[in-house]
Parts: structure tokens; sequence; C-alpha cells
């Protein structure tokens, strides 16, 4: 009778245990979903108010280093796809050209899936928060730059000249430059706001 009612215990246990995982996992991808609305209403705002700098991909700046971060506090295996999507599907609804017309909403949830793998091998091979930020230096490059393909399928674009570079080579670069600075400052905030409220506890422990 002891080893059953043992047995019962660590059944009982494990789902509950089980059950506080899948609370946890649902809430933490609800907020990323969250934050990518609220990234999605940021950059709607910053677009109503004409605030740019000349370059095509600036807008990149509002909405990746929300979503670096809700990925990292969360933990969550899609939350950055989670969250490129609900941005893409915000900025669609209030008219908002974040990567171009409906069409090339998934280049954003591609972007969104890159920072996903990007903080996977981190969790996975607990890195110190200094290879973390340039990891994601480099996985926000690389989202942007994916994010840049509507340059080459989408005629109604407007061309640049940068220093002389022609598009798309052009718009290639700016929106590598400024996935970068994107990742890098999303990584550096996220990393930066753990530490604080763990203290010393290792960021992907």
């Amino acid at each position: 009778m002891r080893g059953y009612q043992s047995t019962e215990n660590v059944v009982v246990r494990s789902s509950s245990s089980a059950s506080v995982a899948n609370a946890a996992g649902v809430k933490g991808l609800l907020a990323c979903i969250g934050v990518g609305v609220a990234a999605g209403l940021c950059v709607t705002f910053v677009s109503r108010l004409g605030l740019h700098v000349g370059l095509t991909g600036h807008k990149v700046l509002f909405w990746m280093p929300l979503l670096i971060m809700a990925r990292l506090a969360t933990r969550h295996p899609i939350g950055a796809t989670a969250g490129s999507a609900a941005t893409g599907v915000t900025c669609l609804a209030f008219g908002t050209n974040l990567a171009g017309p409906a069409l090339f909403m998934p280049l954003i949830v591609l972007a969104g899936s890159v920072l996903d793998a990007a903080a996977g091998l981190s969790e996975r091979k607990h890195l110190p928060v200094w290879l973390i930020v340039p990891l994601f230096g480099a996985a926000g490059m690389i989202g942007a730059t994916l994010c840049a393909v509507k340059r080459l399928l989408s005629p109604s674009v407007k061309w640049h000249i940068l220093f002389g570079i022609p598009d798309p080579v052009a718009s290639m670069i700016c929106w590598a430059f400024f996935g970068l600075l994107a990742g890098l400052v999303g990584a550096a905030l996220a990393t930066g706001v753990i530490r604080l409220v763990r203290g010393k506890k290792p960021i992907n422990r």
C-alpha cells in the first residue's frame, strides 16, 4: 500500500508540475503577443508623427528590441515569432507600412523566428551575456535583411542611393545596419533588466 501511495504521490506531483509549466507557457506566449501588439502601436505612433532618419529600415528599431526583451524574459520557444506576427497584424490594422503590404507580412514572422532560434541557442548552450548580445546583433541583422526582400519583390517602393550605392544593395545595407543595432540594443537591455531582477543568477538558468 505504501508503495502504491508513493507512486500516486509522484504521479500527482508530476501532473501538478506539468500543469504549472503549461500555465506558465501560455502566460509567456500571451505576454509576447501583448508586447508585439504594443510594438505595432509604437511603430504606428512613430509613423504618424513622421519621425524618420531618411533611411529605409529604421522602423525595426521600434519593434525588434521589444520582441527580444519579451522573448528573453519569458523564454517561450516561439515568443518572438508570435510577437512579430502580432506586430505585423497591428500595423496592418492601423494602415502602417512595416514591411510592405500584407503579402510581405510573413517576412516579419520569419524575422521573429530567427530571433527565437538565437534565443533557443543561447538557452541550450547557457551562453554568457557577452556572447548573448552579439548573437542577437547577428540575429537582428539577419532578420531585418530578410524583411528587406520586399525591396526586390515590390515594384511600388521608393528607391534609394546610399554613398553612391544604388538599390537594392543600399536598402539591404540599411536594413542590416538597423537590424544589427536593434538586436544589440534589445539583448543588452533584456540581459541588463533580467540581471537586475534575478541578481547574480545566470541569465539562461
